[in-house]
């Protein structure tokens, strides 16, 4: 039989630590990502980029917040009601993107052969695709 391993106070506390400083870690990192983000946005000089791209950023804030909400609604820092809103505004937010999707995607200048996979396509297109493969 196999030996169980016990673990002692110690090695708890340790892999607690461990946890609680990869989580700081990874929250500096996303508060950081996201002031650059910010800055971004405001020195944009196109006025239709900088709208497009305030949207890309508030989606990736609330994101961010809805990633952690179960910790947020626990200690009460964001109240029953506020969640739904973040995720009401959330999907609002989506729907713009997918607006804007094409113009995105175009943004990258990416090749063909990559746009035209199915599910990059419209309906009609996408028709195409499953008529030559016999559907």
């Amino acid at each position: 039989m196999g030996r169980r391993r016990s673990f002692t106070g110690s090695q708890v506390s340790l892999d607690a630590f461990r946890y609680r400083t990869s989580s700081l870690a990874e929250s500096h990192i996303e508060s950081v990502i996201l002031a650059k983000f910010v800055e971004s946005v405001q020195r944009c000089p196109d006025q239709n980029a900088r709208a497009a791209l305030k949207v890309l950023c508030d989606l990736y804030a609330l994101d961010r917040i809805w990633n952690d909400i179960g910790t947020y609604r626990n200690v009460d820092y964001v109240a029953p009601n506020k969640a739904k809103a973040i995720h009401k505004h959330v999907e609002h937010l989506c729907f713009q993107v997918r607006n804007i999707a094409g113009e995105l995607v175009d943004a990258f200048d990416l090749p063909d052969h990559i746009t035209r996979a199915p599910m990059a396509m419209q309906s009609e297109a996408y028709s195409q695709y499953t008529q030559y493969v016999g559907f």
